[in-house]
Order: structure tokens, then C-alpha cells, then sequence
């Protein structure tokens, strides 16, 4: 009797964690028709929320934790090239721009003061992007 609880167990363990698995990282893949990599009003609103998450963040946390975010957001902007930017090039561009000037001023340790402002700067530019915002999922 006590073999088959054993059994009983790791199934139902292994039944959950398949669940689970298919919960976080889904079972199948975006649904059919939702392909919008080639829609410059979706990226420029995908842009648009993942800037503005990610200066808030960076505003609110230690300089080493802005900065980590200011470069990881610099990175993903470097790839605008390779998508579909319509008009918004030159926000792109601009942006760009900012996001270089403030991982300078945090390699400079500029007082905290002059990056909030460059952050609120580049936030006002990331907000002419069209789309809705997405309010951000709280970190748990």
C-alpha cells in the first residue's frame, strides 16, 4: 500500500508542475492573427510602456539600479533599425540620444537631481509615442 501512495504522489506532483509549466510559459504560443511585428503603432506603443516603466524605475531606485535599467533600455531601443518604425524615427533617434546622454551622467555621477530631470525629459519624449499605456505589473 505504502508503494502506491509513493506513486500517487510523484504523479500528482508531476501533474502539477506540467500546470504549472504551462501557466508561466504557456501552452502553444500567441494565438493566430496577432502577428503585429510589422505594425509600427504597435511597437511604437511597445516602445512607449516599456520606456516609460523602465524610467519610472529607474527614477525611483538607487543610481546602480537606474543605471542597470537605462543601459538594458538602451539596448532594446538599439534594435528600432530591424523594426517597423513608420513616422517615429526620429523619436526613436532622439531617444536614443537621451538614453546615451543619461548613461553618461551616471558614468559621471551627476548628482541625482540633473538625472531625475533627464529621465523626466526623455519620459515627456517617450509619451509622444502613439498608444495606449499600460499600466506595469507590480514586482513582486
Amino acid at each position: 500500500m505504502k508503494r502506491r501512495t509513493g506513486f500517487k504522489q510523484r504523479a500528482s506532483r508531476l501533474i502539477a508542475c506540467l500546470v504549472l509549466s504551462c501557466m508561466v510559459f504557456g501552452c502553444g504560443g500567441p494565438p493566430a492573427g496577432t502577428d503585429d511585428s510589422g505594425d509600427p503603432l504597435a511597437y511604437a506603443e511597445e516602445v512607449k510602456n516599456m520606456l516609460l516603466d523602465g524610467l519610472q524605475l529607474a527614477k525611483k531606485g538607487p543610481p546602480e539600479l537606474g543605471r542597470d535599467r537605462v543601459h538594458g533600455l538602451r539596448d532594446s531601443l538599439s534594435q528600432f533599425p530591424e523594426r517597423p518604425v513608420g513616422e517615429h524615427e526620429a523619436t526613436y533617434k532622439a531617444l536614443l540620444n537621451d538614453l546615451d546622454e543619461l548613461i553618461s551622467m551616471y558614468r559621471e555621477s551627476a548628482q541625482t537631481s540633473q538625472i531625475n530631470s533627464k529621465i523626466d525629459e526623455t519620459i515627456a519624449r517617450a509619451e509622444t509615442l502613439p498608444g495606449q499605456i499600460t499600466p506595469a505589473e507590480p514586482d513582486d
